[in-house]
């Protein structure tokens, strides 16, 4: 889309100036990133009655949370997530960190991927290391740490009380406490007596079923990280329980009306947090969903030199049928919906290509490899009336390129344009 997303979530981070708690609002100097000094000019973040706050390690709402930050000295580091009104040029935060709840204050901070849990000890990927002592940032490829009943637990933008248990595999979380490098060269993190917020965690998956709140999906990707790298164990209420890849639940609220664009084969984004340590299924709680079930598919089929005679089973000026048994000789075939790579080649009846009945500027192509020519059409009857005509007997199909709707069910893929590549 060409127009802005006026709702994506911005992050304003800056040393307090002011609170007027009968404006429902704060005034910070902006400082970006992680400077630890400068300004970038002043900001008037506003709150609302469900802004959630975490000070100094403790939780408050709404006009509470503003209450307890005017209480805190001038100076005060804060990081605001919220988003920009285009129309008033404001600001509005949903959720308020301030004090030693911003990473790099008065502790280290790692941020990261839980990628396993045992009993209180985490793991975790790609790991974001701050320190005090710093005005820089490190990464960190894998972190031990370690919480326990003195970690404070705090859920970005929720309302409520937490505990550790409510770290589980697959959350994105920032633990703040002591860090320390092993002989080894590893980095631990001691957060018994820190603190632990968890924030909202992305996952992708092809979705197999859905109820009218429960999705089952095949594991994409959890918090932009392979699926191979988690280690479920201790996720479920008992290891028959335990988290898995290919069958990943979660739980969809009702409020998500999203939930019935969904289609079985074909990819879905949830955005929320991961079950409570040991309580799964479900494995997962949406706050979010994007289902692209109406996004057009891209896909790629090659064969290899020579090429084939005879690529289709079905070659006429409605339908273009590959076999399974085709698809399956192909040196590669994908089709990519978004982020997601599904294979073409698991429906049994083949892969159909249709035209987009509702395309407005409908394109198809013949590229002629070693003649060095390509022959357009706006119309698919006389695309396949030239390609009929190409393939006599002696020319050869090196590679089909589509794009439009796919219907992973019935593996019917509506191509708005389609180029095809031939040897001759």
């Amino acid at each position: 889309s060409l127009v802005p997303d006026t709702t994506k979530q911005l992050r304003v981070r800056g040393p307090l100036v002011s609170v007027s708690t009968t404006g429902s609002s704060y005034n910070i100097n902006v400082r970006p990133f992680y400077n630890d000094s400068g300004t970038s000019g002043q900001l008037t973040v506003n709150t609302t009655t469900s802004t959630t706050y975490s000070i100094n390690g403790t939780s408050y709402t709404g006009a509470a949370g503003l209450t307890q930050l005017a209480t805190l000295a001038t100076g005060t580091l804060t990081v605001a997530y919220g988003s920009w009104s285009t129309s008033t040029q404001s600001f509005t935060a949903t959720s308020v960190l301030a004090g030693s709840s911003v990473a790099g204050t008065t502790m280290d901070s790692i941020e990261g991927t839980v990628v396993a849990r045992a009993g209180d000890t985490l793991t975790l990927d790609n790991g974001i290391l701050n320190r005090p002592s710093w005005n820089w940032v490190n990464f960190m490829s894998q972190v031990t740490a370690t919480v326990g009943t003195g970690t404070t637990v705090t859920e970005l933008g929720v309302p409520g009380s937490f505990a550790i248990q409510d770290i589980s595999v697959g959350q994105h979380v920032q633990l703040l406490g002591s860090f320390s490098t092993g002989s080894t060269g590893n980095g631990t993190l001691d957060a018994t007596s820190g603190s632990a917020q968890l924030d909202p965690t992305d996952l992708v998956g092809t979705v197999t079923g859905s109820t009218a709140n429960l999705v089952t999906l095949n594991l994409q990707s959890l918090d932009g990280r392979a699926p191979s790298v988690f280690n479920f164990a201790g996720t479920g209420t008992s290891s028959a329980q335990d988290a898995t890849a290919t069958a990943y639940t979660v739980n969809v609220p009702a409020g998500l009306s999203a939930v019935a664009s969904l289609s079985t084969g074909l990819p879905a984004r949830f955005t929320g947090f991961v079950s409570p340590f040991g309580s799964a299924p479900p494995d997962f709680v949406a706050q979010a969903l994007v289902s692209y079930a109406q996004t057009a598919g891209v896909l790629d089929v090659r064969w290899a030199m020579p090429g084939l005679t005879a690529p289709f089973a079905t070659l006429t000026g409605s339908e273009l049928l590959i076999s399974q048994t085709t698809l399956n000789s192909s040196a590669q075939d994908y089709l990519r919906i978004a982020s997601v790579t599904l294979n073409p080649a698991t429906v049994s009846t083949g892969l159909e290509i249709v035209p987009d009945a509702s395309a407005t500027n409908p394109q198809f192509a013949i590229a002629h490899l070693q003649a060095r020519n390509i022959d357009g059409f706006s119309t698919f009857a006389d695309f396949v009336t030239a390609l009929t005509g190409d393939l006599n007997g002696t020319d050869t199909m090196l590679q089909i390129l589509a794009y439009g709707p796919y219907n992973a069910t019935t593996g019917v893929l509506q191509a708005e344009q389609m180029i095809v590549v031939l040897d001759q």
